[in-house]
């Protein structure tokens, strides 16, 4: 259905030197669409408008806590439950901005069955939920390499909606600062919190503290001097769960970490063998903790809480779960399939997701 246009009359501030009126449109998006502005002649439309919609993403911005989903068809379950505990666990739901970053293949069935029309809608408690298209050049781009048997036991580590949060600054440009969750998540308590202690720390990311180690779960061993740092250290790294983290994009873009972890996917690729077992996980969380020693970690730990992992390796007794803030199902038994573990935990809020 073709939109209509508004016809406005602005009349600029009589403070300003040479004001004169301004003539233009208004599309039904409320972003100013073909313009006569008399004190803007010479700048092109698509710059006006640009210039516009950044301006008004920036305002719209201002005070809200950012969290993001990438999702294709098979996690749409998992993504409703989770946005749904989001909202419930906020003590401001108007504050959130929940993005959902997708291939265009399956753009529309996220629509339907996230109820958005377009690319976004607002709760009945004033959450805003939007939808990204991950651009090709992301669809298309390097991914470590993983063994069929390592596909067959944890999924699809390498589908792009996994590496598209490596380019989060890139695919919503609008965020300072973002919470990554993965979709087979259920939050417990308000994730404003991390947004919070991240901006306080002045570092780039923050992580969720875990005991597993690099090695030998994650590093196979192989090709281990192309990373520049001994052995005995690089096997005693953290193997930090990234289905949880909270990021400041601005500095993210500023300390190149995309490039970083780029590089690091290349040396995967190009070792006999791999340098790991696993998705985008061990290079996201390498590019943080490979450094120069006389520099300090740009990185902060949140509680193991905040992740609590294992939902979907094993049956879980409920009555423990209260005091964990993110209950997250790593593991091929998702709570949405006919053999997941603890249903019981997440089906309540997939339900809820229709009364949003």
């Amino acid at each position: 259905m073709m939109q209509r246009s508004v016809v406005c009359i602005v009349v600029l501030c009589a403070g300003l030197a040479g004001a004169v009126p301004a003539r233009f449109t208004v599309d039904a998006d409320g972003v100013p669409g073909s313009a006569e502005m008399l004190s803007g002649r010479g700048r092109p439309e698509h710059v006006m408008r640009r210039q516009l919609l950044e301006h008004r993403s920036e305002k719209s911005s201002a005070g809200k806590i950012h969290v993001v989903y990438s999702a294709d068809s098979d996690v749409v379950p998992g993504l409703k439950a989770s946005i749904a505990s989001c909202i419930a666990s906020s003590a401001s739901p108007s504050e959130l901005v929940i993005h959902v970053m997708v291939q265009s293949k399956h753009l529309e069935r996220l629509r339907r069955e996230l109820s958005i029309e377009s690319t976004q809608r607002i709760t009945s408690a004033g959450a805003v939920i939007s939808l990204h298209e991950i651009p090709t050049t992301v669809v298309e781009a390097d991914r470590g390499k993983i063994p069929i048997r390592i596909r067959q036991e944890r999924g699809e580590l390498d589908d792009p909606e996994v590496y598209a949060r490596i380019y989060m600054d890139k695919i919503i440009p609008q965020m300072k600062f973002a919470v990554w969750l993965d979709a087979d998540t259920i939050v417990q308590k308000d994730v404003k919190e991390l947004q919070k202690r991240l901006q306080q720390s002045g570092k780039t990311i923050g992580f969720v503290s875990r005991s597993t180690k690099m090695y030998p779960n994650f590093l196979t061993g192989k090709c281990a001097p192309e990373l520049d740092v001994s052995w005995s250290k690089l096997k005693n790294l953290t193997a930090y769960n990234t289905g949880v983290f909270a990021v400041n994009l601005e500095r993210w873009a500023a300390v190149k970490a995309a490039p970083r972890i780029e590089k690091l996917v290349r040396l995967q690729n190009s070792c006999p063998g791999g340098l790991w077992k696993g998705g985008s996980q061990p290079p996201l969380t390498l590019a943080f903790q490979l450094h120069d020693p006389n520099h300090s970690d740009d990185f902060i730990v949140f509680e193991k809480e905040w992740n609590a992992l294992g939902f979907g390796l094993d049956q879980k007794n409920k009555d423990e779960t209260g005091q964990l803030h993110i209950l997250h199902w790593n593991g091929m038994r998702k709570p949405w399939k006919s053999n997941g573990y603890n249903k019981a935990i997440w089906e309540p809020y997939y339900r809820r997701y229709d009364h949003l």
